[in-house]
């Protein structure tokens, strides 16, 4: 039985152990690039203030900023049901009511719930009288042909644009035989809301909506503004309220997304040197007690490494991003390198 039980888990743990190899890496990488994103507030502080309605000839071909009102020119729609509202951008979410499969040490169970992706049932391992029917409907997101702040045009499929608020599909919708709105969806199926039935679908939007305050930032070319690129850093959409406003809000969000990335890249490595030393965790299991007792012991040890590596990368990224830093260094390198040369040079004897 142990034979057989270790010849099981020899093809999982290999697989395993390659896969952690690749985490592995993937966290540097990730730790790596995260210290040398750019806060794109720092950049912003060098844009030319300009008016929503007209911009002094001194601004074109540089980096601007408009505050305005948010509008658009053929506004966002989903044709393929008729929503449409005053949108710069309209997102379509699809649901589908399907059966899930949970496993916990090698037992299988099942429920069904709602989720954009569903599963494949035929890999289920009791998949007898549970079947998810393919999705009908895809989720989608759709923009306006041009986003617009005063008199100055974007293109809002590619620039930064505010986060979106739910919204209701609306009257005069293009719906098939059996769908039917029901409060902030659109439900297609043979069940309701309230009692589902596998395979029915249900559609959300979001949108980002005209008539909000913004700033706008970008190369400013005749009327148009276009992606502004300093060093690894593009400047380019809308952000809410002033510009005083909406550089604060850059600023946070660069430091929340660098902490996010770095907690990401810390477990991440945490969990793929786990998964390398999987083939003996899993052989020490087979001693109850001391399976216990090393898998705990191993991760801990993998937790201490992960962090000091992750610290590393972290500083070291840090310094190799930012090339003053590295002058730094090397100046006072050779400041201390000069010091200690003459302080150990033999001094000459008194006449």
């Amino acid at each position: 039985m142990f034979r057989a039980g270790l010849q099981g888990k020899k093809g999982g743990t290999i697989a395993g152990a390659l896969f952690g190899v690749v985490l592995l890496l993937g966290s540097v990488v990730t730790l790596w690039v995260n210290e040398g994103r750019a806060d794109l507030s720092k950049i912003a502080r060098e844009a030319v203030v300009v008016p929503a309605g007209s911009a002094p000839a001194g601004a074109q071909e540089q980096l601007v900023a408009a505050t305005g009102t948010l509008e658009a020119e053929e506004p966002a729609f989903d044709a393929d049901f008729g929503v449409r509202g005053n949108y710069v951008r309209l997102n379509r979410t699809v649901e589908m009511y399907a059966w899930k499969e949970h496993e916990d040490n090698k037992k299988y169970t099942y429920s069904t719930e709602w989720t954009s992706s569903p599963a494949d049932s035929s890999q289920f391992h009791q998949s007898a009288g549970r079947t998810n029917p393919p999705m009908t409907y895809q989720g989608a997101t759709f923009y306006a042909q041009v986003g617009q702040v005063g008199q100055y045009a974007f293109d809002p499929s590619r620039a930064h644009l505010l986060g979106g608020e739910s919204v209701s599909p609306g009257n005069d919708l293009r719906l098939p035989r059996d769908a039917r709105v029901a409060g902030s969806y659109i439900y297609i199926g043979a069940g309701s809301p309230t009692q589902p039935r596998v395979g029915d679908v249900r559609l959300s939007y979001t949108a980002v909506s005209t008539g909000q305050t913004v700033t706008l930032y970008g190369l400013l070319q005749g009327d148009k503004v276009e992606p502004f690129v300093k060093g690894n850093g593009t400047l380019y959409g809308v952000w809410a309220g002033s510009h005083d406003e909406a550089m604060a809000t850059m600023h946070q969000e660069y430091v929340i997304t660098g902490w996010i990335l770095r907690v990401v890249g810390f477990m991440t490595m945490w969990f793929g040197l786990n998964l390398i030393v999987s083939p003996l965790t899993n052989l020490l299991g087979f001693v109850p007690v001391l399976g216990r007792l090393g898998r705990g012991l191993i991760w801990g040890v993998n937790f201490i490494i992960a962090l000091a590596v992750s610290l590393v990368v972290i500083l070291v990224s840090f310094v190799a991003h930012r090339w003053y830093l590295i002058l730094a260094v090397f100046v006072l390198g050779i400041g201390l390198a000069m010091f200690f040369v003459l302080r150990r040079r033999p001094r000459a004897a008194p006449a």
